[in-house]
């Protein structure tokens, strides 16, 4: 069984990835703390939060959270989960992301995504961890 925190921050990853998947602007930005940014090992800089969503909304794709785990460290929760491509094709990749929530706000504050290595493979039955 998940854990409450599993849970909440599922439901918030899930509720980021259907309103970008919708090209709901405002349901996103809702979710984004006023700083938000994204960081990748493939660019020393961040990327701004208006760049992302840019990004995000001029091609949305429709992806899953799985495999999604929760630390919190006092106001902070970290975040980590695999990101996949709910259809495959060219160009779609398993994503590793490490999301940093403040937690008394409910607002994303940073984001780091990069290409899976090696992900493993869907669980053919849920592990109760989400």
């Amino acid at each position: 069984m998940a854990t409450r925190s599993v849970s909440k921050y599922l439901g918030l990853e899930r509720a980021l990835q259907e309103a970008l998947a919708q090209r709901d602007r405002n349901a996103v930005t809702q979710l984004l703390a006023e700083d938000f940014d994204v960081r990748n090992a493939a660019s020393p800089d961040a990327v701004s939060a208006d760049d992302w969503l840019r990004r995000e909304l001029a091609a949305p794709r429709a992806r899953i959270v799985r495999d999604l785990s929760v630390r919190e460290f006092d106001d902070l929760a970290i975040v980590s989960f695999l990101l996949d491509p709910a259809l495959a094709g060219r160009g779609a990749a398993t994503l590793f992301v490490v999301d940093v929530w403040r937690r008394s706000s409910g607002k994303l504050l940073v984001r780091y995504a990069e290409r899976a290595a090696a992900p493993s493979a869907r669980p053919s039955r849920p592990s109760g961890r989400e």
